[in-house]
């Protein structure tokens, strides 16, 4: 979703602008724990002033304002492209791929099956949108940085495992030409299910904060026993699965895509 904001500057000039809402915690239980907050900069191309614009949505209601109460601010209403959030940003490969998933995933879902059958339809369903999330994560990765030599310097820089590996003085001249293939390597082997490990590389070398994505880290962990047990936990019990939550988790990982795309521009 996108909001209009009007910001009338210290200068006098008035600046127009546009910010991203977040949508809810689909998965939450109630209002306040639906909360999905996001921080967004709107600069006055008359004077060079940076504003800072907070926006805040719940299940029900959506929370706007300015880092500066000085100044003059109004916003319109939250709009989103009807067909689709996501068909509003060109269609990369990877994030083509990642709607045709969660897009066929909805339809399965909602197939009129029996009640036995649902139970393995939806630890399939659980297993196969987590993995849409992981594919979409790592193409972005694989494909930006390494198109990138400033976004591979901030890899370099920032990631404790890659960056803190040490040369000899024989193989300095000898890695300086294989960076882009030690870091293809590198991103290759990463687990993009690991978002302890995912979130802040997003965060160090796109400058993108996944903001709260606990629905994220549980996901990723019943997704473990759907995929290697089949919908059951160690001690031999059924996982909790239930189609609401399951449709939740759709939109919650459509929501989380379109963000980073809305962010991505910014790095393009």
């Amino acid at each position: 979703m996108l909001l209009d904001v009007r910001i009338i500057c210290s200068c006098v000039n008035h600046v127009d602008g546009t910010v991203y809402v977040p949508h809810p915690n689909y998965l939450a239980d109630n209002e306040e724990s639906s909360l999905s907050e996001h921080w967004e900069d709107v600069w006055c191309s008359s004077c060079g002033k940076d504003y800072k614009v907070y926006i805040a949505k719940t299940f029900n209601n959506l929370k706007c304002h300015l880092n500066d109460t000085s100044v003059g601010f109004d916003y319109g209403t939250p709009y989103e492209n009807e067909e689709s959030a996501l068909s509003q940003y060109n269609l990369d490969e990877y994030l083509e791929v990642f709607s045709n998933q969660v897009n066929s995933a909805e339809k399965i879902i909602n197939l009129d099956v029996s009640e036995d059958i649902e139970f393995n339809l939806l630890v399939m369903i659980h297993g196969h949108v987590v993995a849409a999330i992981e594919g979409y994560l790592a193409s972005v990765c694989m494909k930006k940085i390494i198109e990138s030599d400033d976004l591979m310097r901030k890899l370099l820089e920032s990631d404790p495992d890659l960056g803190s590996r040490t040369l000899t003085l024989k193989s300095l001249y000898q890695e300086k030409d294989k960076v882009e293939e030690t870091i293809t390597k590198y991103l290759d082997k990463l687990i993009f299910h690991k978002i302890d490990k995912v979130k802040p590389l997003y965060k160090s070398v796109f400058d993108i904060d996944f903001g709260n994505v606990r629905w994220l880290f549980l996901a990723v962990k019943l997704r473990h026993d759907c995929v290697h047990r089949g919908g059951y936990k160690t001690n031999g019990k059924k996982v909790e699965m239930d189609r609401d939550c399951t449709i939740a988790l759709i939109k919650n990982a459509r929501a989380l895509i379109e963000k980073i795309e809305y962010l991505l521009k910014e790095v393009d």
